[in-house]
């Protein structure tokens, strides 16, 4: 069986490499806002709240720190996403975010939107 010394070293290991690794905009952080904000920071003028676009960069950047400080709020009337709304995001989600925040927020274009590029031929 492992010493409680085996133990602490494994699980420290474990989780400085978890934090060595950037959230990935694409994998990691667009899924989150896509599922949890976009309904009313989105792309439909018509359902968006507050003036607020999430899915731009421009209009996004400098929110992002308010962002931040709604996902982590526990005040129903601070808290986001509003709990009427029927979402909550989970501690894992809420650290993403934060992450990517205080890593300086790369935003990257959705892929179906990049131009395509021919991969070079391999040399036989």
């Amino acid at each position: 069986m492992f010493s409680g010394r085996t133990v602490l070293l494994l699980a420290g290991a474990i989780g400085v490499s978890g934090l060595a690794t950037a959230a990935d905009f694409d994998r990691d952080v667009r899924p989150i806002l896509t599922s949890n904000c976009y309904k009313c920071h989105g792309p439909d003028a018509g359902a968006r709240k507050a003036k607020l676009r999430l899915d731009k960069e421009k209009t996004a950047r400098p929110v992002l720190k308010e962002l931040l400080k709604r996902i982590s709020s526990h005040d129903p009337d601070e808290i986001m996403p509003p709990p009427k709304s029927g979402k909550k995001l989970n501690l894992a989600q809420i650290q993403t975010l934060r992450q990517w925040i205080n890593k300086g927020a790369k935003w990257e274009q959705h892929w179906s939107l990049k131009p395509i590029k021919r991969p070079t031929t391999p040399t036989l």
